[in-house]
């Protein structure tokens, strides 16, 4: 399988970090890719809650030139991020998106944004309950 730019990149990084944490990043990796490819063969969540939340930052603009030097275009990785976050939800009939302004670390961090995503995981879980 070839990868992309992007991740070839990660994985530099995570080299060089250590040992342990790598383990954990290619574990990670592995479970990811094991759902990815079983989402892939879903046409259809049906009525099975989705809530999907999709913050506004994805990279710092030191990131993005680092991504640039190396041929990637960051706004086209956002472009397709958010695509994709919004495929996820309308894969069911019952999707929620929740646009957040927040980056990747402070959309659960941020006591504000950690009480949306709480409230609205209680609610998903009470509505099943139900």
């Amino acid at each position: 399988m070839a990868y992309p730019k992007l991740v070839i990149y990660v994985r530099k990084i995570l080299l060089r970090i250590r040992g342990k944490v790598f383990r954990k990043y290619i574990k990670e990796n592995d479970i990811n890719q094991e759902i990815l490819l079983r989402a892939g063969q879903s046409k259809s969540l049906d009525s099975l809650p989705v809530l999907v939340f999709t913050a506004t930052v994805q990279y710092r603009e030191a990131q993005k030139e680092k991504y640039r030097s190396e041929g990637i275009d960051p706004n086209e990785q956002v472009r397709k991020w958010f695509k994709m976050q919004k495929e996820l939800k309308e894969l069911s009939t019952e999707g929620e998106q929740f646009i957040m302004e927040a980056n990747h670390g402070s959309i659960i961090t941020k006591k504000e944004n950690a009480e949306i995503i709480n409230d609205e995981i209680l609610l998903m879980a009470k509505a099943i309950d139900e």
